[in-house]
């Protein structure tokens, strides 16, 4: 019995990752408006004299980290929220954040892969291996095995998805986990998630769901 749960748990989680990552795919990412307003903010950092026009709002995800920021500075500071927090926030904004690059869904894709390298190595028991050459010849692949269940579920070279990047984020993963661990639940807080007769969402036992204050408006020529 215990051997059909934990292949019953390893389906349920797959089923979730594959969703996860159909859904991620409808999502529209735009990595240079993200790039864009990180400029604008750094520029704006660096100016001065106050502009002569306020601009355009900065991309919501970038005023989500400074207004979160600046919050926790002026609970710190035990007074309201004002123009100095604001400065603080962007100033931690701009340490924590970074240009993206490559395709905009590249993000999602990692997460999905890294997701299924952790489900495989935490009910398989293996590691997932994945090489650059063959024979000393360049060729990526991945080992025979479980490690190609990775190019089963993502390849697709009709959307760029190909062998050789999937071995690429495989191999970069191995690398950023070498000494920490990778777990699927840690990557994907949300399985297990149920939802209350109130429509709110009730997460995993151990887990609790933050309700964030709007993001502050923020402007930048």
């Amino acid at each position: 019995m215990r051997e059909a749960e934990i292949v019953a748990e390893f389906i349920a989680r797959l089923d979730y990752l594959k969703k996860s990552y159909q859904f991620s795919r409808k999502i529209p990412s735009d990595n240079v408006a993200f790039n864009n307003s990180l400029v604008r903010l750094r520029r704006g950092m660096r100016r001065k004299r106050k502009a002569s026009s306020p601009g355009e709002r900065l991309h919501y995800e970038i005023e989500m980290v400074i207004s979160h920021h600046a919050r926790l500075f002026a609970k710190q500071d035990g007074c309201e929220l004002d123009g100095r927090h604001i400065r603080k926030g962007s100033e931690r904004a701009l340490e924590l954040l970074n240009p993206r690059r490559g395709r905009p869904d590249d993000q999602y894709l990692e997460l999905h892969v890294q997701g299924l390298v952790a489900l495989i190595q935490e009910f398989a028991g293996v590691r997932v291996l994945a090489r650059r050459d063959r024979n000393s010849v360049y060729e990526p692949h991945f080992a025979q095995g479980v490690s190609s269940i990775i190019a089963l579920v993502f390849e697709d070279p009709s959307e760029g998805v190909t062998n050789t990047k999937l071995v690429g984020i495989v191999r970069k993963t191995r690398l950023n986990y070498a000494n920490r661990p990778l777990r699927f639940l840690d990557l994907f807080p949300g399985y297990g998630a149920t939802t209350t007769k109130d429509g709110e969402l009730d997460l995993r036992p151990g887990l609790r769901l933050e309700h964030f204050e709007p993001n502050i408006p923020i402007y930048c020529p």
